[in-house]
């Protein structure tokens, strides 16, 4: 669903992006001094959780669309 996100500070993320916040992904389009906007929660299939004020979140990058990698063994 698409809402805004109120925080203390949005300093250092940037203008539109992603954020993680516990184990939930967050997908944004814009920012201001205190939210963010445009936000599209339970991104890649995080589900949308509760939260509580004073979780913290982490800017992510993530591509988009998501990138598959196969792992390769190497040498063998």
């Amino acid at each position: 669903s698409t809402t805004v996100v109120y925080v203390t500070s949005t300093v250092g993320f940037p203008s539109s992006g992603y954020f993680l916040i516990n184990k939930e992904l967050v997908r944004y389009s814009g920012k201001q001094s205190d939210r963010f906007t445009g936000v599209d929660r339970g991104y890649m299939n995080t589900g949308g959780q509760t939260h509580n004020a004073g979780d913290y979140i982490r800017s992510m990058e993530v591509s988009d669309p998501p990138l598959d990698y196969i792992l390769d063994p190497g040498p063998g």
